[in-house]
């Protein structure tokens, strides 16, 4: 997964709004914690939850980008489908 998270971070960095930036020690501290909490499926991931936008916005870029597909988006999706049959 370190591949993933290195395009994504580089491509971020490279943004105008983001490339003089510096990321927060609580970002950090908070990455962490998603890294230990959040298994790699990203199954237990809660877009609610109190994270960063930084991580909000990688776990969009690896859904948008098929790298991971959200399983709680793609439940979402069959029970729409399900309530229009």
């Amino acid at each position: 997964k370190f591949r993933e998270i290195y395009n994504f971070v580089f491509g971020f960095a490279k943004e105008k709004a983001w490339h003089n930036k510096a990321i927060s020690r609580n970002t950090w501290s908070q990455l962490l914690e998603f890294a230990r909490t959040v298994d790699p499926a990203l199954t237990n991931y809660d877009a609610e939850g109190a994270w960063p936008y930084l991580i909000d916005e990688f776990v969009e870029y690896l859904n948008e980008n098929g790298i991971i597909q959200n399983v709680q988006l793609n439940d979402l999706s069959q029970n729409d489908d399900e309530v229009l049959e």
